[in-house]
């Protein structure tokens, strides 16, 4: 009698642990998607028809334009993260446009962490005087469609790496990448243009390029080390180079 009574306590001991378990697990997810979360909340111009402003930490799930007044702008620095963009299903592209704003960090997280961009890539934005600083990275994305390019923008003072980006087809237009701890930008990919980029003053590489049928036109100017471009397959005519980074790698 006494052991039949033991395993109903711990049957319904693990039934309840399980429940709470499941009930923790949606809680959690959605608090990545429900505006005013206080984690992670959905941001963007079109949240449900409506415009929810970003704060840090939050995740873009639709195209914006940043506004002076919004949070993770006009409370800066973020504490971690600054925004994650993360297309729903089926989207064709996400595009972030800071409006010539700058999201400042506290030395920790991404300052924009690409995990979907969209079935044809995240386009990121800066505008006149727009920066990501601050941040362990400034800019970060991977896979297929992750990242389609970015345009206008500064990358600067970041603890790593100004711009890490894995896949194809990724454009650089007007980028610049100063200043940071490692690696001014580490790309990965092939068909990829970079045009009018300057990565100046990093710790070590200027630019890490890996892959084939990219074209590179960049000022690769007083950084710690050489810069890693790899010119079989890759058009490096237009690299600039000085005395400081000894040769470029080709």
């Amino acid at each position: 009698m006494q052991r039949n009574i033991q395993l109903s306590v711990r049957r319904r001991f693990f039934y309840t642990a399980g429940v709470a378990a499941v009930a923790l697990a949606t809680a959690l997810s959605a608090c990545l998607l429900v505006p005013g979360s206080a984690l992670a909340a959905a941001c963007g111009d079109d949240v449900e028809g409506q415009r929810v402003a970003c704060a840090c930490g939050d995740v873009l799930v639709s195209s914006a334009t940043l506004r002076g007044d919004d949070p993770v702008v006009a409370d800066a620095p973020c504490s971690h993260n600054g925004l994650t963009i993360r297309a729903p299903r089926g989207a064709q592209t996400v595009t972030l446009d800071l409006g010539g704003n700058s999201l400042l960090g506290s030395g920790l997280g991404t300052g924009v962490n690409v995990v979907s961009g969209g079935v044809g890539g995240a386009l990121v934005r800066g505008g006149p005087g727009s920066e990501i600083v601050g941040f362990t990275y400034g800019l970060r994305a991977s896979g297929r469609s992750g990242l389609a390019g970015v345009e206008d923008l500064g990358l600067r003072a970041n603890r790593r790496d100004g711009l890490v980006a894995r896949g194809d087809g990724v454009d650089l237009v007007n980028v610049s990448s100063s200043s940071n701890g490692r690696h001014g930008l580490d790309l990965g990919g092939n068909n990829g243009v970079l045009r009018g980029v300057s990565s100046t003053g990093n710790l070590k590489s200027g630019a890490r390029l890996a892959g084939t049928g990219n074209s590179v036109q960049a000022d690769l100017a007083d950084n710690g080390e050489l810069s890693r471009l790899r010119a079989s397959g890759n058009d490096l005519s237009g690299v600039e180079n000085d005395d400081s980074n000894g040769e470029v790698a080709r």
